[in-house]
């Protein structure tokens, strides 16, 4: 099967059009006993095999059928008695994509996609006319309609070796919008979605293995605000209590930090916060290597960068960078990994784990060291910080070691050395209401684990990866929820997964396509128009939300 095409009867029943290599056939999907009609002569001038299928219910009530294959021609057919209504010619050696549609005149129009002319040439589906005035001088290998509320119908085209999404006006042959050119295969299905918006999203699905939404909106307008600002999402924090929502943090171009809103993905252009934390030239770096955020009780919000050169910033909303900032350069190593911990009190010790293997205890207000070091014997790829019932545990992941640290003191528990080298770490409750430790593994496994028994997992593993779980986020209870879920992210296998932590089911995958580095859970209130959560991911390709409907 190569093609497939859905239209109702006059008397509203469904049948579907089918294109295969023996041609052309219809169906009834609901009636079993109903008899296939193939449309014959299968020889005749459209060929033995039928790439492309397109219908339009007309206001008659008439159905129409187009139907493409191998051959120079492509053909319209009544789409309930299968006789021909026009032959349209001079299509090369191949027709790969049609659509039919409606102009701003209301007249029916048809589009084809050539895979020899490598263009898109549009025609008079009862007459066969073609405008060539319009011809559209790019390839496709998928066409779909795209109401557009100013230029009436437009075409979105998904090319045959990837690259970007495009729109363009059949009327005039003139190019109106083109997405990044993200995807990697050839795109084999565009489709326009209304959302409620002005605009429809348009979604395409490629042989790249994923699937993409595009939103068209004012990306010209857009575009110039973002030229400082990198695509990078290898690293990504939340920062809460925006007048427009939370903000995504993740490194920009230029040595600084971007700050874009969650839910629409742009640069902020408020005042506070900027578009972006540019921290002072004197530290001597402009190589961000690990981020986080951190929340005061009286709601306020800090951010905290570490530098390759060893250096940690905290910048606040009222007071911007703090200066000097906390100086490591005297272990040569860089900042991999940084969290926040509250102390009975007041007190919030920032915990830094570096690429030489220390883990270092500073009080997040005074930047003061406040214990001495844990020292490790390779570098420090993630940190966690646990609350328990005798006081804060620290969590790291160092080599093929996990291990736990009370605040202060030297590692005293560690996890099985079966677990192999762990990418990630992230804190989940148990059933009981306790703290567990979140591993995600080498291995593409996630794993619980209890700091009051460390050598058996305190849940089913959670399976499915392939590769290593590079990032954990955690979706705490909602009144429609009770339980809370965990979101994981594969640098290998491209995919985001949603898991039910107690019973290790899977519950959503999506599969992006590029590895993913980094995710966060979003606040409540992360996305307009919605009380559902939301989740956030990214890698080096760039940055993506979404909603998650429990």
């Amino acid at each position: 099967m190569f093609a497939l095409a859905a239209f109702r009867t006059r008397t509203g029943r469904v049948r579907l059009a089918v294109g295969t290599d023996a041609g052309l056939i219809t169906c009834d999907p609901f009636d079993e006993e109903t008899p296939v009609l193939p449309l014959r002569p299968l020889d005749g001038v459209m060929g033995p095999s039928v790439k492309a299928l397109a219908t339009l219910r007309l206001p008659s009530g008439r159905t129409l059928l187009a139907a493409g294959g191998k051959n120079s021609t492509l053909e319209v057919f009544d789409a309930e008695s299968l006789d021909v209504v026009t032959v349209v010619h001079g299509q090369g050696r191949g027709v790969v994509a049609l659509a039919l549609y409606f102009d701003q005149q209301d007249r029916p129009r048809l589009a084809a996609a050539s895979s020899t002319t490598r263009s898109v040439r549009t025609y008079d589906p009862l007459t066969g006319e073609e405008n060539k005035a319009a011809r559209i001088p790019r390839s496709a290998a998928s066409l779909g309609p795209y109401p557009h509320p100013n230029f009436g119908t437009l075409l979105a085209l998904g090319g045959a070796d990837g690259g970007p999404v495009s729109l363009w006006d059949p009327a005039t042959g003139e190019e109106v919008y083109a997405s990044p050119p993200d995807h990697t295969g050839r795109v084999k299905a565009v489709v326009a979605v209304e959302t409620g918006r002005r605009m429809p999203f348009v979604v395409s699905a490629s042989l790249d293995r994923t699937v993409r939404i595009w939103n068209p909106t004012g990306r010209t307008s857009e575009l110039e605000p973002d030229l400082e600002a990198s695509g990078d999402g290898s690293l990504l924090a939340v920062l809460p209590g925006s007048d427009d929502g939370p903000s995504l943090l993740t490194p920009a171009r230029s040595g600084a930090v971007s700050i874009r809103s969650a839910a629409r993905g742009q640069l902020r252009r408020t005042r506070l916060p900027p578009q972006q934390l540019t921290w002072p030239a004197e530290w001597d770096c402009n190589a961000l290597t690990a981020l986080a955020t951190h929340v005061w009780p009286d709601g306020s919000a800090s951010v905290v960068i570490g530098l390759k050169n060893g250096l940690i910033g905290r910048w606040d909303e009222q007071r911007g960078w703090r200066s000097p900032p906390v100086d490591q350069s005297w272990q040569a190593a860089s900042v991999r990994s940084l969290a926040t911990l509250s102390l009975p009190g007041a007190d919030v010790i920032l915990v830094s784990g570096t690429s030489a293997g220390s883990i270092c205890f500073h009080d997040l207000a005074s930047g003061e060291q406040r214990w001495e070091p844990v020292r490790e014997d390779a570098a420090v790829r993630a940190l966690a910080a646990l609350p328990t019932e005798t006081g804060p545990l620290v969590a790291f992941s160092s080599g093929r070691t996990v291990g736990f640290s009370c605040v202060g003191a030297p590692s005293h528990l560690r996890l099985p050395g079966r677990t192999g080298p762990v990418p990630s770490l992230a804190v989940c409750p148990a059933e009981d209401g306790s703290s567990l430790l979140v591993t995600g593994g080498s291995d593409g496994c996630v794993r619980l684990w209890s700091p009051d028994a460390p050598r058996t997992e305190a849940y089913p593993v959670l399976e499915g990866h392939h590769g290593p779980v590079s990032a954990i986020g955690l979706l705490p209870p909602t009144p429609t929820s009770p339980q809370p879920l965990l979101a994981t992210a594969g640098s290998s296998d491209t995919t985001v997964r949603l898991w039910n932590p107690w019973t290790g089911e899977e519950l959503m995958r999506v599969v992006t396509g590029t590895p993913l580095t980094s995710l966060c859970a979003l606040p409540d209130g992360g996305m307009p128009d919605t009380s559902d959560p939301a989740i956030a991911f990214g890698g080096p390709a760039g940055l993506a939300a979404l909603t998650v409907r429990r």
